[in-house]
C-alpha cells in the first residue's frame, strides 16, 4: 500500500477521534476509536497520537472509563498504555496497575513490568498487598528470582498465594537449594502448606537429590493431613527416584489406591534414571499385566535404558504392538539407539519404514554409518536427504566429517568440504574443528592448516587438533611451532595439547625436543596429569632414554592400564623381556586389569627376548584368564615370536589358520623371520601374498631383495630392483644394489 495514502487514512481516523471528543460523545465511543487509531498506526505515528493526548489533557484532569482502560491494555503494549495515560493526565488506581501487571505477566514483557513497578513505587502504592502480590507474580513468572525475592522480602503481609508464587518460581527457575531453604523458613514460621505448595516443594527436593530431605518432606505431608492425590503421589515417586531411592518410590507407588499411566511412567523413568534396566523392564511387564496401555513417554524411557540390541528390538516390537510405530519422535529415538548399540543395519530398517522424517532422523542415520560403517553410506544418506529437500545443519556435517575421517579418503574429504562451503557453515567453530581433524586423518595437514589459518575464532580444541595432526602425520616440528603460536596468542594449553606434543617428539625421536616439552609441561603444572605422564613414558622410550621413562614411571603415585602398557612396551622395545613380564605381574597384583594393548606389549617383549614358551603361555592365557579376544595384532606378534626363534613352519601355519585376514604387519613379521634365517622359498611365498595386499609397499621388495643378496641370488635381486623401478616405488632397494 502507498505510504502517503495509508498515513492519510490513518490521520483521518485520528481527526474523527478529536471531533468526537469536541462533541462530547460517549466515552466508550471515543475509547474504541482511539483503540482503532492505535491499532492501525502502530509505532509509525505514535508521536501524533501522543500529541493528541497532550491536546486533550489541557485544562482540568481527564477522566476515562474502566472499559476504555481495559480495551487499551488489551490492544497495546503496557508501556505504551502507561505513557498515553500519563500524558492525558489520568491518575492510575490500583485496579489499573493490576491490569497492567497482568498484561506484562501474560506477555512476559519484563521491561514493561519493571516500568509499571517503578511507577507504583513513585505514586505511593507500594504498600498495597494486592499490588505487591501482582508485582511478585510478574517477576516470578518471568523467571527473575532476585527481583522477586526483593519484593517478597519487603512484603509486610504474606498470604498463601505469595508463598505459593515464590515457591513455584524457585521450583521452576531457581536454585533448588535456595528454594528449599525458603521452605524451611516457611516451615519455621508455622505457615501451613497446601497441596499446590507441596507440589513445588517436592519438585525442588527432587532437583536437590537429598534423600534425607525428601523423607522429611514426605513426613511433613503426612502430618499436614492434606489429601495426597495421584498428581502429588506421582511427584513424590519422581522425588524419591531422583534422590536415588527406588525402594521409597515403590512404597509410594504401592500405597496409591489408583494408578494411572503417569504413575507407571514415573516409576519406569525412575528406574531408568538410576540405571536399572532390569527393574524398568519388570515394571513395564507389570504395567501390561494390569492392562495399562503404554504411551509415548513409556517407550521413550525404555528406549533410553536399552543396553543391548536384544532389549531394543523387544521394545521396538512393543511399540509396533501398541500402534505407535508411526510416531516420528519415537522412531527417531529407536534409530538413534540402534546406532548407539552399534547396529546401523537395524537403524536403517526402521529409518526406511518411516513415513515422516525430520532433520534429527536424517542426522541419526548419517551418524550411524559414520560411527559403525559402511562409512560411504553416510555420504549416500546425505545425498538422499538433499534430494528430499532437507537442509543440512552443523550436526549433519559433523557426522559426515567423522565418516570421511574414518574413510581416510582425501577425495571424499574435499567433496564434503565443498558442500560445507556451499552451505556457508565453514566458519562454524565445531565444523571447522571437524574439518581439520578429517584432513589430518586423511594425511593432509596442508588442507587442515588452510582451514586453521582461515578461522577467525579458535578454541583450544582447534589448536589441539592442529598439533595432533602434525604429531600424527608430520612435519613434526610444525607441532612445536603451532604450540609456540598458541602461547603467543595467550591460549592456555591443556592435557590434550601436551599429549599431542609428546607424540610429535616420540615420532621425531628427538630427546632434546622431548626434554624441552617436559619443561613446558612442568611450567604449566600438568606433570601430575596421568595422561601426560603416560605420554612422557612412551616419548622417552621412543627417544632412546629408557632411564627417563623408568624415572617418570617410578615417580607416579597413580597408575592405570595405559601406564603399565607404556612401560611394558618400553622394556620390551629395549630387549628387557623379563623386566617387562615383571611389570605385567606387578600390574595384575595392583588390581589393574590388562587389555588387548597390554598383551601386544607382553608378546612383543617375549619375541624380542626369545621367550618362546612364556610367549605361548601368555597368548593362551589372554583369552582364558582375562577374556581378551586375540586380534590380528596379537597373531602378528605370535608369528614374530615363532619366526624369530626359528620355528618358521609353525609361524606359517599360524598365518594360514588365523581367523582374521592377515595384514601387512603379519606378512612383515613372517618375511622378517625368513630374512633372519635365510629361508628363500618361504620368503617368496610370503612376499607374493604381501604384494597382493599392498602392491605399493616398497618394504616388501627391499626385504626380498636383501634375502636374495644374502643367498647370493644376484639375478633375482636385480629383478626385484627392476620391478621396483617399473612400479615407481620411492625406495630404491638395498644399498648393495646401487
Amino acid at each position: 500500500m502507498n505510504h502517503t495514502v495509508w498515513r492519510g487514512g490513518l490521520l483521518r481516523v485520528f481527526d474523527d477521534v478529536l471531533k468526537l471528543r469536541d462533541k462530547q460523545q460517549t466515552k466508550d465511543s471515543f475509547g474504541f476509536l482511539l483503540i482503532r487509531c492505535f491499532s492501525v498506526a502502530g509505532r509509525q505515528v505514535q508521536k501524533e497520537i501522543r500529541n493528541g493526548d497532550r491536546a486533550m489533557s489541557r485544562g482540568s484532569d481527564v477522566k476515562i472509563s474502566t472499559s476504555e482502560i481495559k480495551a487499551l491494555i488489551e490492544m497495546q503494549r503496557p508501556e505504551d498504555v502507561l505513557y498515553s495515560l500519563e500524558q492525558r493526565g489520568v491518575r492510575l488506581d490500583a485496579p489499573t496497575y493490576r491490569s497492567l501487571l497482568r498484561r506484562c505477566t501474560y506477555t512476559r514483557n519484563l521491561t514493561a513490568g519493571r516500568k509499571v513497578h517503578g511507577h507504583i513505587v513513585e505514586t505511593g502504592f507500594k504498600a498495597d498487598i494486592y499490588l505487591q502480590t501482582a508485582v511478585l507474580s510478574m517477576y516470578c513468572k518471568c523467571g527473575k528470582l532476585v527481583e522477586a525475592h526483593k519484593v517478597f522480602d519487603t512484603m509486610q503481609q504474606r498470604d498463601m498465594f505469595a508463598w505459593t508464587l515464590i515457591l513455584a518460581a524457585y521450583a521452576k527457575h531457581g536454585s533448588a537449594k535456595d528454594g528449599f531453604n525458603l521452605y524451611k523458613q516457611l516451615h519455621d514460621a508455622g505457615v501451613r502448606c497446601d497441596r499446590i505448595m507441596y507440589m513445588s516443594i517436592v519438585s525442588m527436593c527432587a532437583n536437590l537429590g537429598d534423600l534425607e530431605e525428601a523423607k522429611a518432606v514426605y513426613n511433613d505431608i503426612a502430618k499436614s493431613g492434606i489429601t495426597v492425590d495421584a498428581l502429588l503421589s506421582n511427584n513424590l515417586i519422581h522425588m524419591y527416584a531422583r534422590c536415588g531411592s527406588m525402594k521409597h518410590a515403590h512404597e509410594v507407588f504401592n500405597s496409591m489406591p489408583e494408578r494411572d499411566v503417569v504413575s507407571w511412567n514415573t516409576m519406569i523413568a525412575g528406574a531408568a534414571w538410576n540405571g536399572n534396566a532390569e527393574e524398568a523392564f519388570d515394571l513395564f511387564s507389570k504395567m501390561q499385566q494390569e492392562s495399562m496401555k503404554p504411551d509415548f513417554i513409556t517407550f521413550m524411557s525404555l528406549i533410553n535404558v536399552c543396553t543391548s540390541l536384544v532389549a531394543l528390538k523387544q521394545v521396538h516390537d512393543s511399540i509396533i504392538e501398541a500402534g505407535l510405530e508411526a510416531d516420528a519422535h519415537l522412531a527417531t529415538a529407536v534409530v538413534s539407539m540402534f546406532v548407539k548399540c552399534g547396529s546401523a543395519e537395524d537403524a536403517r530398517w526402521v529409518f526406511d519404514k518411516m513415513k515422516v522424517r525430520d532433520i534429527v532422523t536424517w542426522n541419526a542415520m548419517i551418524e550411524g554409518y559414520a560411527k559403525h560403517g559402511p562409512y560411504r553410506k553416510a555420504l549416500e544418506v546425505y545425498c538422499q536427504m538433499q534430494d528430499e529437500g532437507f537442509e543440512p545443519n552443523c550436526v549433519t556435517f559433523t557426522c559426515l566429517l567423522n565418516a570421511c575421517a574414518n574413510l581416510a579418503s582425501l577425495q571424499e574429504a574435499r567433496w564434503v568440504h565443498a558442500r560445507i562451503v556451499e552451505a556457508k557453515l565453514e566458519s562454524h567453530l565445531h565444523v571447522a574443528n571437524g574439518m581439520m581433524n578429517m584432513f589430518a586423518k586423511c594425511d593432509s595437514t596442508k588442507d587442515a592448516r588452510q582451514v586453521f589459518d582461515k578461522m577467525e575464532v579458535r578454541s583450544v580444541i582447534s589448536w589441539n587438533t592442529m598439533i595432533n595432526g602434525y604429531a600424527e602425520c608430520g612435519p613434526y616440528m610444525e607441532a612445536m611451532e603451532i604450540f609456540s603460536q598458541m602461547q603467543h596468542e595467550g591460549v592456555k594449553p591443556d592435557a590434550v595439547t601436551f599429549t599431542g606434543l609428546l607424540k610429535a617428539c616420540a615420532n621425531q625421536a628427538s630427546l632434546q625436543g622431548a626434554r624441552w616439552v617436559h619443561t613446558r609441561i612442568m611450567a604449566a603444572a600438568f606433570e601430575s596429569d596421568i595422561r601426560v605422564r603416560n605420554g612422557l613414558i612412551s616419548m622417552y622410550a621412543k627417544c632412546g632414554s629408557l632411564a627417563d621413562a623408568a624415572r617418570v614411571f617410578n615417580e607416579m603415585e597413580e597408575r592405570d592400564v595405559v601406564t603399565y602398557n607404556a612401560m611394558i612396551a618400553a622394556l620390551g622395545q629395549y630387549g628387557h623381556g623379563r623386566d617387562a613380564l615383571q611389570q605385567f605381574h606387578l600390574m595384575i597384583s595392583t588390581g589393574v586389569r590388562p587389555d588387548g594393548v597390554t598383551f601386544v606389549g607382553v608378546l612383543s617383549a617375549c619375541s624380542h627376548t626369545g621367550l618362546v614358551d612364556e610367549g605361548l603361555r601368555y597368548f593362551y592365557s589372554m583369552s582364558k584368564d582375562y577374556s581378551v579376544v586375540p586380534e590380528v595384532e596379537h597373531v602378528s606378534c605370535l608369528v614374530d615370536l615363532l619366526g624369530r626363534a626359528g620355528y618358521l613352519v609353525e609361524a606359517e601355519e599360524v598365518v594360514n589358520r588365523m581367523p582374521q585376514t592377515p595384514v601387512g604387519a603379519t606378512w612383515g613379521a613372517l618375511l622378517g623371520a625368513c630374512r633372519l634365517h635365510g629361508n628363500v622359498k618361504l620368503a617368496e611365498r610370503t612376499a607374493q601374498f604381501w604384494t597382493q595386499l599392498e602392491p605399493q609397499n616398497a618394504e616388501v621388495y627391499v626385504s626380498l631383495a636383501h634375502i636374495y643378496l644374502t643367498a647370493s641370488l644376484w639375478q633375482e635381486a636385480m629383478a626385484v630392483q627392476k620391478l621396483m623401478g617399473d612400479r615407481d616405488l620411492r625406495r630404491q632397494g638395498p644399498v648393495g644394489l646401487r
